[in-house]
């Protein structure tokens, strides 16, 4: 492990006089970047987590000190920085997804992202972090970039500035779902449905068997569809 790094690049524990015993090892015993914790025998405890995930982690253990609220922002401002985290999102190495669609909202990314991890399937919040207390290009609290992954591909999220409200969503763009079969697209359809608008179908069309237009509560569209 590099001397120069005093935090855990997972957690962000600092590896101070009281915590130096936690610094894990690596498979061939040599110190890793990682806490024990985070990290054992070269591998991460908790393979799954997220930003958001180890931001609500260490809440509770910073906020004996700083209080809750002060606690998660500092956690959500340093969490993404950390070496595990640093690159998710945009991970460019060959075969990982190189397009990716952006959505930016008026204030509302976070609603929207804990929206769609509840109601498509598989879908889940990698990462998130919100704009720190007099941070500039944001509002406190508000979304700075935010990563879903759902069906193998993620979406990025971003919230504007209220002083500077962005377009609203238009149906002339949306988002493409192929379906691997009915029960999924009865599943994608449905939740999407809720508070949305149903532009159109389902219905078939062609040789497809099943196909919607969809508009949902955030005015965003999507294009569930069933060969």
């Amino acid at each position: 492990m590099n001397s120069n790094i005093k935090l855990c690049q997972s957690c962000g524990m600092p590896f101070d006089s009281a915590h130096s015993d936690l610094i894990a090892k690596e498979k061939d015993g040599s110190a890793s970047p990682y806490c024990a914790y985070c990290y054992k025998d070269g591998e991460f405890l908790a393979p799954d987590a997220t930003v958001a995930d180890m931001v609500e982690m260490g809440v509770p253990h910073l906020a004996a000190k700083v209080g809750e609220q002060a606690a998660r922002r500092q956690l959500s401002a340093l969490v993404p920085t950390l070496s595990r985290w640093a690159k998710q999102g945009m991970d460019f190495t060959p075969g990982r997804q190189r397009v990716l669609p952006f959505l930016t909202f008026n204030g509302n990314a976070e609603e929207a992202m804990n929206f769609y991890a509840a109601i498509l399937p598989g879908a889940r919040i990698e990462a998130l972090t919100r704009f720190g207390t007099g941070q500039p290009n944001g509002d406190e609290g508000k979304v700075l970039n935010g990563v879903l992954s759902f069906l193998g591909q993620r979406i990025l999220f971003m919230d504007m500035q209220a002083a500077y409200p962005c377009p609203a969503f238009s149906w002339s763009a949306s988002l493409f779902i192929t379906c691997k079969d009915e029960a999924e697209f009865d599943v994608i359809f449905a939740g999407l449905s809720q508070g949305g608008t149903v532009m159109m179908g389902p219905e078939a069309v062609m040789h497809i068997r099943k196909c919607a237009w969809v508009t949902d509560k955030f005015g965003v569209t999507w294009q569930p569809v069933w060969e």
